[in-house]
């Protein structure tokens, strides 16, 4: 609770009930109404004593989520929801069907489903490996010139090279 009377406000932290001057030095600003509740020395000291409490725990997940090399948050998706999606579409690529080497598949979504920086978990349309998510990429997500390129590289008859390199 603020305390606005004073020369400077004040407020008073809920854990160890010090009245301390109400700044982000004092107060975090991630509380639900502005300034956090507890102060941070008292913040800062549960959250170490959490750490302490649940240390295999936090080592288990952070390294379980840093290897998952995909951008959960983003897409509103637990590590649990990414894992049912690569089981459903067979554990492979669902363009070239190549299993991942080395990382896991990239998030494709639709674009257009969401223009802000933060997708939703409708614009998810599968799992793809870094290669064919940069066809997609570069392309713009453009089936035209995707078809383009189909009908490109299904050409039997193409111009010599070398015969038009001789010509000049």
């Amino acid at each position: 609770m603020l305390n606005k009377g004073a020369e400077m406000p004040t407020k008073v932290c809920t854990k160890c009930n010090i009245e301390k001057p109400a700044t982000t030095e004092n107060f975090s600003t991630n509380g639900k109404w502005g300034l956090h509740s507890r102060c941070r020395l008292c913040a800062n000291a549960a959250s170490s004593r959490w750490y302490q409490d649940n240390r295999q725990y936090v080592l288990e997940n952070r390294d379980r989520e840093r290897s998952a090399g995909v951008k959960l948050k983003r897409y509103g998706l637990t590590l649990e929801q990414y894992e049912s999606l690569l089981v459903a579409q067979g554990g492979v690529c669902a363009i070239c069907k190549k299993p991942p080497v080395g990382e896991r598949l990239c998030i494709d979504h639709d674009h257009s489903c969401c223009p802000s920086e933060k997708a939703c978990p409708r614009c998810i349309r599968g799992l793809v490996c870094r290669p064919c998510n940069l066809v997609l990429g570069n392309s713009g997500d453009n089936v035209t010139v995707l078809q383009d390129a189909i009908i490109y590289l299904g050409q039997k008859e193409r111009p010599c090279l070398s015969h038009l390199m001789d010509q000049n």
